[in-house]
C-alpha cells in the first residue's frame, strides 16, 4: 500500500507534525482519480493498533472498489495519549479475536482493567466518516450549515471469557432497566463473537479520585455525594445492588460537578423474601438519630468461653461476600445470608471518610477478619458485639484497643485537623456508617438530609447529566 502513494513534500522526521502531505484516493489498478491538500501525519495514516492481514480499509470484496486515506484527525495524537507497546499488542489481539470490531471501530487505547473484564477507548469509523466528510464540505464552503460535531467516544468493555453467561446476562439485563437514569452509565449495543462478548457504553470524561481528593472543599464534597447517590437511588428504587461501590466506579467530572455510576458486573437483584424482609423492617427516623443510642441500650447476651468446635460438621456459611476490599459493609463482612441495598449506603460512607480525612484508601485490610477488627478500633468492641447480635453472629476480640470507642468528629479532627467540617457533615457519615443495615439511612432520605438538602448553591444534576452523558 506504501509503494502506491505519492508525496508532493520530503518527510523531515524530526518535524512530522508540520509537514504537510497529500493524501490521494487510489483505485485497484493504483491510478490516482482524485488528489487534494490535507494535513497527515505519514506514520499513523493507518492506526497501529490495525497493523495486521484482518484489518484493511480495503473491501476484499469489490477489487474494483476504490479506497480513501484519511489523516490522523481521527485519532488520538501521540502528544495527547501514549499507548505503550504492550498495549497496542493487546488490541491487536482483541481485533484478531473479535474480527467484526474491525469494520466498526477504530481502538484507541485501553482506559481500565479489573477481576473480569477490560475497558478500551474508541471511535466509530462511520461516524468519523460523516464528521470528516463535513469538515470538508466546510472548508470549500463557508455558508455550509450543517453543525459539525465533536468527536464522540466510546467505552467498548470486553468481558473475559472465563465468565459465566449467567454474569453477563444479568449485567446486561441490569444495565437495560437502568437506562436513561440520571448518573448510570447507559448501554448503546452488545457484540458477540463465539465466546467473546463486547458491551459497547459512553465514554465518560472523569478526573482520577486521587488527583482531587485533597483540593475539594465542602461544596464539592456535597456535590459528589448528591451525584452518587442520586444513582444510587435510582438502583435501590428497583431493589438493585451494585455491590462494587468505591471511587473507581464512580466517573466524576469535576469541571461540570457530576458524576455517572459504571460496571454492574457485580451487581444483583435482591431477592424476594429480603425485599419483603427489608419493608417489614423499615421503620421511619428522624434522619439526625442514627447510631445514636447509649452504649446501655446495645446489651447483648453472655456468651460462653470463647473457642470453636472441634471437629466441627456443621456445613459453612455461604454468603456473597462480593465487592472490594476497604468498602465492604459489617453484614458483609459477618457472612450474612440476606443481604440488602444498604451495603451501597454503607460504601458511600467509606468514601466521604475519606474525603473529610483525606486518607485513601482509609480501610486497608488484608482479609475480612482484620476487616472487621479496623472497625472495632473506630467504633469500639461493645457496638461490634451489638451490630453482631442483630445479625445473628458473634464478635469477640482480646486486643485492648478494640476495646475504645472514637467518635467520628474525632477522628477527623485528628487526620485532618486544617479541614472544618460542619456538625450537619458529621452527622451525614455517621448516618451512612450506621452499623445495623435496617437502621441505616436509604439513599432517597439521605438527599434529604440537612448537610445536602441545605446546600444554597445545589445544581440541578439531573438536567446537568442529561445533557453531558446522553448527548
Amino acid at each position: 500500500m506504501g509503494k502506491s502513494l505519492r508525496y508532493s513534500n520530503k518527510i523531515n522526521k524530526d518535524n512530522i507534525e508540520h509537514k504537510k502531505l497529500r493524501s490521494i484516493k487510489i483505485d485497484r489498478r493504483g491510478n490516482n482519480s482524485h488528489r487534494k491538500e490535507e494535513t497527515i501525519n505519514k506514520e499513523n495514516i493507518l492506526p497501529k493498533n490495525y497493523n495486521n492481514e484482518k484489518y484493511d480499509l480495503r473491501n476484499k470484496k469489490d477489487k474494483n472498489k476504490s479506497i480513501e486515506v484519511f489523516d490522523n484527525d481521527y485519532l488520538e495524537s501521540s502528544s495527547e495519549e501514549e499507548v505503550s507497546e504492550s498495549i497496542k499488542e493487546e488490541i491487536r489481539t482483541l481485533l484478531e479475536d473479535i474480527p467484526e470490531l474491525n469494520n466498526k471501530y477504530y481502538i484507541l487505547n485501553k482506559i481500565g482493567e479489573g477481576t473480569f473484564s477490560s475497558v478500551y477507548k474508541a471511535l466509530r469509523i462511520d461516524e468519523e466518516k460523516k464528521r470528516k466528510e463535513r469538515i470538508r464540505k466546510k472548508r470549500e464552503n463557508k455558508y455550509y450549515a450543517k453543525k459539525i460535531k465533536d468527536k464522540k467516544y466510546y467505552a467498548l468493555k470486553r468481558i473475559y471469557a472465563t465468565s459465566s453467561p449467567q454474569r453477563i446476562e444479568n449485567e446486561i439485563s441490569i444495565l437495560h432497566d437502568l437506562r436513561k437514569k440520571s448518573n448510570i452509565v447507559s448501554i448503546y449495543s452488545c457484540v458477540r463473537y463465539e465466546d467473546q462478548v463486547i458491551l459497547v457504553l459512553p465514554y465518560v470524561q472523569h478526573n482520577d479520585f486521587r488527583n482531587y481528593l485533597n483540593t475539594m472543599t465542602m461544596d464539592d464534597i456535597r456535590y459528589y455525594m448528591i451525584s452518587i447517590l442520586t444513582a444510587l437511588k435510582h438502583c435501590h428504587e428497583l431493589y438493585i445492588m451494585h455491590r462494587d461501590i468505591k471511587p473507581s466506579n464512580f466517573l466524576y467530572d469535576v469541571k461540570n460537578k457530576t458524576g455517572v455510576l459504571v460496571d454492574f458486573g457485580l451487581a444483583q437483584r435482591m431477592d424476594e423474601a429480603d425485599i419483603a424482609a427489608s419493608k417489614a423492617a423499615k421503620k421511619t427516623l428522624p434522619i439526625n438519630t442514627h447510631n445514636k443510642r447509649p452504649l446501655g441500650e446495645m446489651s447483648v447476651p453472655k456468651y460462653g468461653k470463647p473457642g470453636y468446635i472441634k471437629n466441627d460438621v456443621r456445613p459453612a456459611i455461604r454468603a456473597n461476600r462480593a465487592g472490594t476490599r476497604g468498602f465492604r459493609a459489617p453484614e458483609v463482612l459477618f457472612k450474612c445470608v440476606h443481604q440488602t441495598v444498604a451495603i451501597d449506603i454503607w460504601s458511600v460512607g467509606v468514601i466521604l471518610l475519606s474525603m473529610f480525612t483525606q486518607r485513601f484508601p482509609f480501610f486497608n485490610s488484608n482479609d475480612d477478619y482484620e476487616a472487621l477488627l479496623e472497625l472495632g478500633c473506630i467504633f469500639g468492641k461493645q457496638r461490634m458485639k451489638y451490630v453482631a447480635y442483630v445479625l445473628e453472629r458473634t464478635y469477640e476480640t482480646n486486643i485492648p484497643s478494640v476495646d475504645r470507642h472514637i467518635s467520628f468528629q474525632k477522628l477527623c479532627q485528628s487526620l485532618n485537623p486544617k479541614k472544618y467540617i460542619p456538625k450537619e457533615g458529621i452527622d451525614f457519615l455517621t448516618c451512612l456508617l450506621t452499623l445495623d443495615p435496617k437502621t441505616r439511612i436509604t439513599a432517597k432520605d439521605a438527599l434529604e438530609h440537612p448537610f445536602l438538602k441545605n446546600f444554597d448553591e445545589k445544581k440541578d444534576l439531573q438536567s446537568i447529566t442529561d445533557d453531558k452523558i446522553n448527548e
